[in-house]
């Protein structure tokens, strides 16, 4: 008997539009990174997520174009919940971003829940939204997203760590207030490019 209990894999199921898959399309994106196993079955693809990694929605979708213009992928058709991590541009305001977002997830009648998780390079914010019951992409309509990650890598996480690992001030909500406490404290002041400090 294991002494200790591992982890179960992600699998999610996203329909396919269009023509069939060739075999070589569907080996080549079983080389893709986070993938543990990529099988498709009539108009629907299993994607099985190597416990801890991700794997992108842009890559999949990348992969299949460059073989073929024929078949996509029904992004309409993605399920929500904890395992599904929308990345979206929130530019120089985290804030600025996030506050529109809120207003729009919360007139949802069908939103559980929504949070931001973490932060990508550039200015990219991680989100994840839950349904009450099974809900898919289409429900949303017109999101400005970037990508989506299929993962566990943010589970246990219900909120941002604002903690930034600078060894510099605590974030703060306006600029002002982290130089008041970085002088203060004679810390180093770091700002980030979604308007944290």
């Amino acid at each position: 008997m294991l002494g200790v209990l591992l982890a179960a894999a992600l699998a999610i199921e996203i329909p396919l539009l269009g023509a069939p898959l060739a075999l070589e399309v569907v080996q080549e994106l079983n080389l893709l990174p986070g993938v543990e196993r990529i099988e498709v079955e009539g108009d629907l693809l299993r994607l099985t997520v190597v416990p801890g990694r991700a794997v992108r929605y842009a890559d999949i979708t990348r992969t299949i174009r460059s073989h073929t213009v024929a078949t996509e992928l029904d992004v309409d058709q993605i399920p929500l919940g904890r395992q599904t991590i929308f990345q979206m541009d929130a530019g120089q305001c985290f804030h600025c971003a996030s506050a529109p977002l809120a207003k729009r997830l919360e007139r949802k009648p069908w939103l559980a829940t929504w949070s931001v998780v973490g932060y990508a390079p550039k200015g990219r914010m991680h989100f994840r939204i839950e349904p009450k019951e099974p809900t898919t992409l289409e429900a949303l309509g017109r999101l400005p997203f970037e990508d989506v990650l299929f993962t566990d890598q943010y589970d246990g996480i219900e909120e941002v760590q604002y903690d930034w690992p600078t060894g510099g001030v605590h974030w703060k909500a306006t600029e002002e207030e982290a130089r008041e406490e970085a002088a203060r404290l004679k810390k180093p002041l770091m700002l980030f490019p979604t308007a944290g400090t």
